[in-house]
Order: structure tokens, then sequence, then C-alpha cells
């Protein structure tokens, strides 16, 4: 599981109301759940301008993973690499930015969108 992390936080239904790093954490812990129930593993990509300096960008848990870009880089980009890096299993890459999910489709993932995720999580 591929998640666009904002893009996840920011939808409708999703944590918006929260601050940016309470939101990061909430989507966090919610998805390790979903992924420990299903037996799966989770990428979560951030922006990285986003971030206070110090963060460090790459951390860890036992299911999720996250990963923050580097500027220039946007999320889209850095979530597009984290994908090609990937072996050639099922990945569902979850975002509503539709050019992603034409990047993403093209790289053989399955998309869901971001208020799928959330009514899982939820």
């Amino acid at each position: 599981l591929l998640v666009d992390g904002y893009n996840v936080t920011l939808a409708e239904g999703g944590f918006g109301d929260l601050t940016l790093e309470a939101q990061r954490s909430r989507l966090v812990q919610e998805v390790g759940r979903l992924v420990r129930r299903k037996g799966a593993r989770a990428t979560v990509v951030f922006d990285g301008s986003e971030i206070p300096p110090g963060t460090a960008r790459r951390y860890r848990s036992r299911y999720v993973r996250v990963e923050y870009s580097r500027p220039p880089l946007i999320a889209d980009d850095h979530l597009v690499a984290v994908l090609e890096d990937l072996p050639l299993d099922p990945v569902v890459v979850v975002t509503n930015d539709r050019e992603l999910q034409a990047r993403a489709s093209r790289l053989g993932a399955t998309i869901a969108r971001s208020t799928q995720l959330l009514a899982l999580i939820r």
C-alpha cells in the first residue's frame, strides 16, 4: 500500500482540522492498524516542504514506512520513485490526485481513492 499522505488527510472525511503534525501521526497510526489486520505493509509519503527542520525524512515501524519528499521534489514524484523501486507484487496507490493516479496506473499499480482508505480506517 502506497499512500499519498496529505491527499488523504485533507480529503473529505480526513483529518484536515488537525495540525499537520497531528494529521501525519493520525494517518500513520490508522494505516498501521489497517495493515496489521490485513497482513500487509504500507508506505506513507508526505510532502517534505511541510516538515520542521531536523525531522527525519524516513522512518519505519513494523508495518508502516513513512517518507518525506526532498524539496524541490513534491510528494507525488517521491511516491512514483518509491513505486518504481518496488517488486512487481500487487501495489495499491491511494490518492485522489488524477495525475498521480495516471502515473501510478502506467506503472501497474491499482488505484484507490483517499475516501476509500478513510472509510476503511474509520
